[in-house]
């Protein structure tokens, strides 16, 4: 029998969540790498929903800035609407800097997280898409805000979504985060400005100079909300 090599596994699935509801927010948190979590909370608006994905995990923060991100809503029948969020790229002509420059650095034996405050302010003047079979796409930029608490590295993205883009039923929502084509031919998640610490077993910050060659497949997170437990 062929052994299975855990250490490439290339997307990361959890479908353990730990839900709550308090008065009209739904709040569900799915553990990510074993090390943090990453959190969706869904409530009523005036005209909509409410959707708010929060995590301060220092991976997956990066990886949705860099790659934006989708959330997949799904109906009792065939309906699903596709929220997509605007990725670092989207928004490179927006900040003076590369995107890129969104990673960690080491001074010494002490990693210095970058300033995200430029990539997030950029992101806050795109827009969301969303999509809904049989109806036509819509941009919101009202009700659409990044933030990151610069105390607690929380990261925060919400978003309401219009009563027509409304699913009944909805208690499935999928997360999707991964790279395109051009952030993995050019090297868009590489290692910059690290000393090489192969000989050491601790992991290097944000997977800087990883050597299995599928390090860029591993961006990809695959997470899935149930509401309705």
């Amino acid at each position: 029998m062929m052994k299975t090599n855990t250490s490439i596994l290339l997307v990361l699935i959890c479908v353990i969540t730990a839900c709550s509801t308090s008065s009209n927010i739904s709040k569900c948190s799915v553990p990510f790498e074993d090390r943090g979590e990453i959190t969706l909370n869904r409530s009523d608006a005036d005209d909509g929903i409410q959707l708010t994905l929060e995590t301060s995990d220092p991976v997956a923060l990066r990886t949705l800035l860099m790659q934006g991100f989708q959330l997949h809503l799904y109906g009792v029948k065939t309906d699903t609407t596709v929220i997509t969020f605007p990725s670092a790229k989207n928004v490179g002509d927006k900040i003076a800097h590369h995107p890129g420059e969104v990673k960690a650095t080491i001074q010494g034996e002490r990693e210095k997280r970058p300033d995200m405050r430029p990539l997030v302010a950029a992101l806050n003047k795109a827009q969301v898409t969303v999509e809904k079979n049989g109806l036509h796409p819509v941009s919101i930029h009202e009700g659409y805000e990044v933030s990151i608490n610069p105390s607690n590295g929380l990261l925060s993205y919400s978003v309401i979504i219009p009563n027509d883009y409304v699913i009944d039923g909805n208690y499935n929502i999928t997360l999707l985060s991964q790279p395109d084509a051009d952030m993995i031919r050019t090297g868009e998640f590489a290692g910059q400005g690290y000393s090489n610490r192969s000989a050491e077993t601790r992991p290097q910050p944000f997977g800087a100079n990883e050597k299995d060659g599928n390090a860029e497949q591993r961006k990809t997170i695959k997470i899935l909300f149930n509401f309705n437990k």
